[in-house]
């Protein structure tokens, strides 16, 4: 079975205010397999669908490329998260 690739998710920007949630300008998390320990679960929630679509080399739909950011639903303490696609790199020998 082939190895799905991994998906970064970084927080880059809060518009407003401080998230309520404790979410951090630079937090990142790798997502593989399992949901990622202390992320909030809205933002998981939401950014879900894209995670499953570059882990499937799919598409995302605001750019069509493998970095794209999103904001978190609540719209009083926006976050931006970036998610993108992690290549692995091959053993240097």
């Amino acid at each position: 079975m082939a190895t799905l690739p991994k998906v970064q998710v970084t927080v880059t920007e809060i518009t407003k205010g401080v998230c309520p949630m404790g979410m951090k300008v630079g937090d990142t998390w790798i997502i593989e397999d399992k949901t990622p320990g202390g992320m909030c679960a809205s933002a998981y929630h939401t950014l879900y669908p894209y995670i499953r679509s570059l882990r499937f080399n799919g598409w995302l739909v605001p750019s069509g490329h493998d970095i794209n950011y999103f904001s978190c639903p609540d719209r009083k303490h926006w976050v931006i998260y970036e998610i993108k696609k992690v290549e692995e790199q091959p053993d240097k020998e």
